[in-house]
């Protein structure tokens, strides 16, 4: 067995601990990085653990947990309505214990969907943890408005053409004043116009787009 993986070093929820916030305003990609500790609060500095995460306020949004295999995991998600937010954590698995596969005959003894096995056919269930970090208090967050001063809505499709076409803004967003809000404005525009090809494919030289996300990629946006 490889060292740090033996039963005394599985996480425990009370001791670990949120590390690092960066909670943008709506409409922005905020993330929560998670320091993983055992019960003893050792830090760990290896991966394996399946951290569950809600975010829960005026809306409700999808979180993804990255694994970054250091001992810390990247809980990545977007707010689209401002507000105040309460971040719910729960460690599910740790030491890589939910990445098991079935027994060879759990499609025989169960039906095809794997349903309607019999009690104790997988055995000791202890490794399903289901705790919540610090004891499941919730973790607030304050999601702040948009900084964008215009928006796509109700843009169309002929304003976005003619904005690619002449490497300008549509009319309705030429107050776009900090270099901020205008990358985040042709952000908005490219995405745009991505959508708009899938429905109807619009002949345009499409550079001034395939040379900002490529800047972004190499540049992300602050």
């Amino acid at each position: 067995m490889k060292d740090g993986w033996g039963k005394l070093n599985k996480s425990n929820a009370n001791t670990s601990d949120t590390i690092f916030k960066d909670i943008r305003p709506a409409g922005e990609f905020s993330k929560i990085f998670i320091q993983s500790k055992t019960s003893d609060n050792r830090t760990k500095t290896i991966g394996g653990d399946s951290w569950r995460v809600y975010v829960r306020g005026p809306s409700s949004v999808v979180v993804t947990v990255f694994d970054h295999n250091n001992g810390t995991y990247e809980a990545l998600f977007l707010i689209t309505e401002p507000g105040v937010y309460q971040v719910i954590i729960y460690l599910d698995y740790s030491l890589c214990d939910a990445f098991k596969d079935p027994p060879r005959d759990w499609f025989i003894k169960g039906n095809v969907q794997g349903k309607f096995q019999k009690d104790g056919l997988l055995g000791n269930l202890e490794d399903y943890l289901m705790q919540p970090l610090k004891n499941g208090i919730p973790l607030e967050i304050n999601v702040t408005q948009a900084r964008m001063k215009a928006s796509l809505i109700g843009t169309s499709s002929s304003e976005v053409s003619y904005s690619l076409k002449n490497d300008l803004p549509p009319p309705r967003a030429r107050s776009l004043s900090t270099k901020n809000e205008i990358n985040n404005f042709w952000l908005l525009m490219c995405k745009s116009f991505e959508v708009l090809q899938q429905f109807r494919p619009v002949s345009l030289n499409t550079g001034r787009c395939d040379s900002f996300m490529f800047s972004l990629a190499t540049n992300p946006l602050r």
